[in-house]
């Protein structure tokens, strides 16, 4: 892919665990055309406190609880059925933007150019991680965006369908884009977020020492 970000800003990173939570890890993981620049500020915020992707892993690996934020199982381009053929002669295309941001104006990190291929892969990733949902056991936190151009609508019924957790909790972004960890509702994602991880990591301390 093609970076339209900050040279040199755009890399992996980590913060150690310190205080009374320092056993409790969180892996954040950003979406399919951003960087993790767009993922700082959260990062930032549950360290100071103690989407397709994760939900795969939750599927896979014992986990106390799993947050993600617009997570996509779906397309709104139907061209994307024929993905697979379309590679061969078209290379890349623009990633889909916002039509109305919400979001300041920032430099997140975002690609500029997506090849047709890793789209290719994309939708096969999105095909295997709806397979295993029925697996993910874990808690699970969805936060969704009522403006979001970028995932269908069509993706939070998805999961809500096949989820094999019990414990299953939505929070809807009345004021924020896809890109929500950035936007005016990501205090509500920070907050949100860390009292669930607090909680369930409890949780799971407790089943464990019982």
């Amino acid at each position: 892919m093609t970076e339209s970000g900050v040279a040199g800003a755009i890399g992996p990173f980590h913060y150690p665990g310190h205080g009374p939570n320092a056993g409790t890890g969180i892996t954040l993981c950003h979406g399919f055309t951003g960087s993790p620049l767009s993922m700082l500020p959260w990062a930032e915020y549950l360290a100071d406190q103690g989407g397709a992707v994760a939900l795969r892993v939750a599927a896979r690996h014992p986990v106390s609880g799993v947050a993600v934020v617009n997570p996509g199982l779906s397309f709104y381009d139907r061209r994307v059925r024929y993905v697979g053929a379309l590679k061969y002669f078209m290379r890349t295309t623009i990633p889909v933007e916002e039509q109305e941001p919400t979001a300041t104006p920032t430099d997140d990190g975002d690609y500029s150019r997506t090849p047709l291929s890793a789209v290719h892969e994309l939708k096969k990733l999105f095909r295997s991680s709806y397979l295993s949902l029925p697996a993910v056991s874990a808690p699970t936190l969805v936060f969704t965006s009522a403006r979001d151009s970028v995932v269908p609508p069509s993706s939070l019924p998805m999961i809500r369908r096949r989820l094999g957790a019990r414990d299953f909790q939505i929070v809807t972004l009345l004021a924020s884009g896809h890109v929500a960890t950035l936007d005016v509702d990501a205090p509500t994602i920070l907050d949100e977020s860390s009292r669930f991880f607090l909680q369930h990591a409890a949780n799971r301390v407790a089943s464990e020492s019982s």
